[in-house]
């Protein structure tokens, strides 16, 4: 609801006003947005001022003491208010209200009174327009605007709003511009310009938005001289800042270019005149108009230039260095009276390339330092840059070319261009030094100018480079080097390298350490010519590479004089190939099945002699090796090994003897079977008849003592001694009722008796299976 403050329209039923602020402005567009607005300046730091009155519209008192007046803004509470006291009933409110309360845009504004009496009345809302931030505003122009130019003007509005406005100012000169939503650009007309007035100006804006609030721009300079008449004076157009290169034009005329000037007309007579000076110090002048017939053509108006021939051969006869002038006049009135012919500004120019400069050669590619290895087509050396003449030649100088080095050929300039090839093999007799080049030009058949020199380094081509191929031992490009395989014709081998070239001198050596781990060489060649057609292929060291120490580290060195001079320290280094020498002697045993299959007892009871039963051991020992070997047995319950290799049958089974080189660790096995052994055992006492002792041995599934059993008794095991001998538990060898027994009295001999069996007790032996 829109309310003005002083009409009979506020609100009846509360019968109060709306609030009043003292400094507002009203009314603003558009209608029936906002009753009124508030500009910034209207809020001091205290706030902005708003009153309120007591009465009611019909003029009736009606805040009573102790009333509190509070302002609310966009419907909320701001705490600011006011109480009423006795005797102030009838007095004027007034509150400020921070800035802070109000949002940019249109904001609702009231109050309330609340009653002693606790009931509240709230006054109508006033809708008031706030704009923060207040419009901001840049100008941006050319600094100067020239004859027969124009001059764009921008205007940039920040925060801009409807019905704002902008005005420019350009010195005395002004323009507004309503509604500024946008960037303004504004091109100042032939008449704006002719209004502002030529020389230098202030320019600047202002902003201002409806509530007053306003902004002005930076104040710049701005020079104009567009209403001026303009001279264009002619020109050489071949010069640059006021240079003209005689060498340049490349024996070509240059370019007189008379240009256009204000109310030019066709018909209107010219004079041109240059005067320079020549070598001798006299003046060189060239009269090239003379008005009369030198007239101004429709063409010249139409493009607003004329273009003629300025001789070669004229420009030619100056001297370096001197100063060349050029005088034109214009009759404007067309009456070809040159004494009332207007004069333009003089043009000047300095004349140079008379005396000629040579631009030092250059390199294609340019990349410097050279590579040689990346340039295997070479390098060009050329001349760019430079205005020959026809019938010109170059010739290329190496400036520190070796005593007795042939001159570089002459040649021709094609395309502007001279050049020679510089081959890699060239380049690389030099790589690690500079070369230093000049050319002379070669005029009417005979050296007449030097050029200055060029140094361009070339880069050494470093020791081991990957681009470089890898010599190897007899094709080997592996990491290990077995010096027991190499055959006699072993040979040192390398591929073809870039730049090779037959009979290079080449240096080959062989690095490694002996069974004693000392550091040794071998020189296999020290500069002599490389004889082989593509690469590298000499004869290896094959004994000395035999003597090295196995485990070790072996590298073959290659270099290569690239230029044909054996010289060790300026040869070009292959990659080195280095080898883990394995160099390990033969280590072999026989590994066929041993067998041992001799007839053999054991006994727990009986001390051993030493002595083996026959066919019950055997030795093997490694055929090669070092003779430091360890014996192992996979099973020492079936088969041991000693020191020696001895091997001896334990019970029957298979085990695996393994035969260990301790200098190398290398081990080889063979394998071992046991047969044919038995346990001879006895019974736990000796009060055994014959009859009993059989019957014991036939419980435990034994067997009599066989004549050989007791063979091998008598090697292996001393004789028992005891007070009771042993039943063989044989029915064999004996008269009727007599059976054969070990006597065991006789420590130093075994002794085997007939006994009788009935009456005789003794212990029970019999043999069984191990």
């Amino acid at each position: 609801m829109s309310v003005q403050v002083h009409s009979t329209e506020a609100n009846a039923a509360l019968a109060l006003y709306p609030v009043y602020p003292p400094q507002w402005i009203t009314p603003v567009l558009p209608p029936g947005t906002a009753d009124g607005g508030l500009p910034l300046s209207a809020f001091t730091p205290s706030g902005v001022e708003l009153v309120i009155d007591p009465i009611t519209g019909l003029r009736n008192w009606v805040m009573a003491a102790y009333d509190v007046v509070t302002i609310f803004v966009n419907g909320v509470n701001t705490g600011i208010s006011k109480t009423i006291y006795p005797g102030e009933e009838q007095e004027r409110i007034l509150l400020h209200v921070p800035a802070s309360w109000f949002t940019n845009g249109v904001n609702d504004v009231r109050y309330r009174v609340t009653r002693a009496s606790g009931n509240d009345a709230d006054s109508p809302t006033l809708k008031l327009l706030y704009n923060n931030p207040a419009p901001t505003v840049t100008v941006s122009h050319p600094p100067s605007v020239a004859p027969g130019q124009t001059a764009v003007i921008t205007i940039t509005v920040g925060y801009p709003r409807p019905h704002d406005t902008v005005t420019l100012t350009i010195g005395t000169w002004s323009i507004t511009f309503p509604n500024p939503t946008s960037p303004i650009t504004d091109t100042l007309t032939a008449a704006e310009l002719q209004l502002i007035g030529d020389g230098t100006h202030s320019v600047f804006a202002r902003v201002r938005d409806q509530l007053t609030n306003n902004n002005e721009s930076a104040t710049t300079p701005i020079t104009i001289t567009a209403n001026q008449k303009v001279y264009n004076s002619p020109i050489i157009a071949e010069a640059v800042d006021g240079m003209l290169d005689v060498a340049a034009l490349r024996g070509q005329d240059a370019t007189l270019r008379a240009r256009d000037w204000t109310g030019i007309q066709v018909g209107q007579q010219v004079w041109l005149k240059l005067t320079g000076q020549k070598p001798d110090g006299s003046a060189h002048v060239l009269q090239f108009w003379n008005g009369d017939t030198h007239k101004v053509n429709a063409t010249w108006v139409s493009q607003g230039f004329w273009d003629k021939p300025l001789l070669i051969a004229f420009l030619k006869e100056l001297k370096e260095g001197s100063l060349l002038k050029l005088e034109f006049w214009v009759s404007e009135d067309k009456s070809n009276d040159f004494a009332s012919a207007t004069q333009f500004p003089y043009q000047v120019y300095t004349v140079i390339g008379l005396q000629l400069v040579l631009p030092p050669p250059t390199l294609t590619p340019p990349t410097v330092p050279i590579d040689v290895l990346a340039n295997l087509d070479g390098v060009k050396l050329q001349i760019t840059g430079f205005a020959a003449e026809k019938d010109d030649k170059a010739q290329f100088v190496q400036v520190n070319a070796p005593a007795g080095a042939p001159p570089f050929p002459v040649v021709d300039f094609v395309g502007g261009i001279a050049e020679i090839s510089l081959s890699a093999a060239f380049l690389a007799a030099w790589h690690g030094k500079a070369i230093e080049f000049r050319w002379d030009l070669i005029r009417a058949g005979v050296p007449a100018y030097e050029s200055p020199s060029a140094n361009f380094d070339v880069m050494k081509i470093a020791d081991g480079d990957p681009r470089l191929p890898t010599p190897d031992i007899a094709g080997n490009t592996g990491d290990l080097l077995n010096t027991t395989e190499l055959s006699p014709e072993a040979r040192i081998l390398a591929a073809r390298w870039p730049l090779f070239e037959p009979r290079q001198p080449i240096w080959v050596t062989c690095a490694g350490f002996d069974k004693n781990g000392n550091a040794v060489s071998k020189h296999v060649r020290s500069g002599e010519f490389n004889e082989s057609a593509n690469g590298l292929s000499v004869e290896a060291p094959i004994e000395w590479l035999k003597a090295l120490k196995d485990g070790t580290k072996q590298t073959t060195t290659v270099k290569v004089n690239l230029d044909g001079v054996a010289d060790a320290a300026k040869a070009v280094v292959l990659p080195s190939r280095i080898y883990t020498v394995k160099a390990l002697h033969p280590f072999t045993i026989e590994t066929v099945l041993m067998e041992l299959n001799g007839l053999n007892i054991n006994a727990d009871f009986l001390a051993l002699t030493g002595t083996p039963a026959p066919g019950t051991t055997q030795t093997r020992s490694p055929t090669s090796g070092d003779g430091d070997y360890a014996y192992f047995s996979s099973s020492t319950d079936v088969a041991t090994v000693d020191s020696n290799g001895l091997v001896s049958g334990c019970k029957n089974g298979s085990a695996t003897i393994t035969v260990r080189e301790n200098s190398t660790q290398r081990e080889v096995s063979f394998p071992v079977r046991v047969q044919n052994v038995t346990r001879l055992v006895m019974t736990p006492t000796h009060t055994y008849s014959i009859g009993a002792a059989i019957n014991w041995m036939n419980s435990i599934g034994g067997s009599p003592v066989s004549n050989a059993a007791i063979d091998v008794l008598k090697v292996k095991f001393r004789p028992l001694v005891s007070s009771a001998g042993g039943w063989l538990c044989r029915t064999d060898g004996c008269g009727a009722g007599h059976y054969l027994s070990v006597v065991t009295n006789n420590p130093n001999a075994w002794t085997i008796s007939c006994f009788t069996g009935n009456n005789s007790q003794a212990h029970g032996w019999c043999l069984l299976p191990e």
